[in-house]
């Protein structure tokens, strides 16, 4: 009787702790799971980045605007500016559309365009993964053109962030990593805690 009474305790203990180690496999895979999914966000959203800045410039005499774009990337065939936008004084003059980008880092757009004394111009370059950066300039004869509200200073152009293609440097992902990882480990505290509380 006494053997009998024994195997049964250890044959449900046995099936209690088969029951809790399958629940806790599956809250780890769970939690692996969401782990991946906001790992893959977080560099997929560091990766696509928006243009750093636009700043112009015009020409009189040759009657050419100069948008001069910063937007570094990993391969500019794949990650680039597709499409600027020109409009004077709020209205839409061109649009020009892009498969590629000149340069990984910063490159030149040059525009014939006929400009008048006061006009205001804004050039926004649209990355395609996402984001965008205008740049406004406002023409005038008397005096040096004013200088767009987005133009970098020297400082900032040499600290600009550099996507070399692999996301090493990618602060935001990181951010996305470090707060995902919080977070699951929270939840696995909190789970354990429960479970300590149930037995």
């Amino acid at each position: 009787m006494t053997t009998a009474l024994t195997y049964i305790v250890i044959r449900t203990t046995i099936k209690v702790d088969t029951k809790i180690m399958k629940k806790k496999i599956k809250h780890l895979l769970i939690s692996l799971l969401i782990c991946g999914v906001l790992f893959s966000a977080g560099m997929n959203y560091s990766k696509a980045h928006s243009p750093i800045a636009v700043t112009l410039t015009y020409d009189p005499d040759t009657n050419d605007l100069t948008a001069h774009i910063f937007h570094t990337v990993g391969d500019p065939s794949t990650h680039y500016v597709y499409s600027v936008t020109i409009t004077v004084n709020s209205i839409l003059n061109a649009s020009h559309i892009y498969t590629s980008q000149p340069d990984a880092n910063e490159f030149d757009y040059i525009y014939s365009l006929n400009l008048t004394e006061g006009d205001s111009v804004s050039v926004t370059a649209i990355c395609n993964q996402g984001g965008s950066k205008t740049g406004t300039l406002t023409f005038s004869l008397t005096s040096d053109d004013e200088p767009s509200d987005d133009e970098p200073s020297d400082d900032d152009t040499d600290d600009a962030p550099v996507d070399d293609g692999d996301d090493k440097t990618g602060i935001p992902g990181y951010t996305w990593v470090a707060v995902t990882v919080s977070l699951i480990t929270l939840g696995m505290i909190y789970l354990h805690k429960s479970r300590s509380r149930q037995l």
